[in-house]
């Protein structure tokens, strides 16, 4: 395969770091990304990377030009990582909303947006983009640490039991994850090139992929529970029918 050229958000730690060294190790070229990249992402620049400065909060015409100049690097983009983003722990009824704001692949490390990821695929894969959505289970990374998760102390009393709880786990959690984000990535950017542990299966690359043994055991548990539903409840569910 060729060299590919890859954008990859949120590069300033974690899974966006491990990015970075392991596409540079695989011969291709990435554009690293994050906020206030030329402090941030500095570390990155003798490694091979170009960096470019991306909030992807912004109105959609900074983002437009962001695009522009990110095309401009190397001549085009084959893969995107979104990967950026961070940990939010609040309960939905005191949430304020806040609306979500040319490739081979389209790669989501998952924490929200998943149906939106395969109805794009749905749209574009005729056009030869591939959209992939990875849904990672505990990995050892920031993303739990006091510093970078924001808790939300909730107002309303009758979830103060259960805040307890939460807050309990965030600390047990944070430190101990099993997922290594190394090889996490590693193995993405091996399905990507089909190389490695996902050499020979280029056309079986499929949706959803999750990462990590705990990924997949919430997965097949999720998915032997909706097979449950439908056996429990077909009668009623297909008697809509005209």
């Amino acid at each position: 395969m060729a060299p590919l050229t890859w954008l990859v958000t949120g590069c300033s730690s974690g899974f966006g770091e491990q990015f970075v060294h392991a596409i540079l190790a695989r011969g291709d070229k990435v554009i690293a990304t994050g906020r206030h990249a030329s402090v941030r992402l500095q570390h990155l620049v003798v490694t091979g990377a170009a960096i470019l400065d991306l909030d992807v909060s912004v109105e959609s015409e900074v983002l437009e030009q962001t695009i522009k100049e990110a095309l401009g690097i190397y001549g085009g983009i084959d893969v995107l990582v979104n990967n950026a983003g961070y940990m939010e722990s609040c309960y939905i009824e005191e949430l304020t909303y806040v609306p979500p704001n040319h490739q081979r692949f389209t790669l989501q490390v998952e924490r929200n947006g998943g149906c939106l990821v395969e109805s794009l695929n749905a749209e574009t894969s005729h056009l030869g983009i591939q959209s992939i959505i990875f849904e990672p289970g505990f990995f050892r990374t920031q993303a739990f640490s006091p510093t970078t998760m924001h808790h939300c102390t909730p107002q309303i009393a009758d979830y103060s039991a259960l805040d307890d709880g939460v807050k309990a786990f965030l600390q047990s959690t944070y430190g101990t994850e099993a997922g290594d984000p190394r090889k996490a990535v590693e193995r993405i950017v091996d399905i990507v090139k089909g190389e490695g542990m996902a050499a020979g299966k280029r056309g079986q690359i499929p949706i959803r992929l999750p990462l990590g043994k705990d990924g997949m055991e919430v997965l097949r548990l999720k998915s032997e529970r909706t097979l449950g539903l439908c056996k429990d409840w077909e009668e009623l569910i297909a008697s809509t029918d005209i």
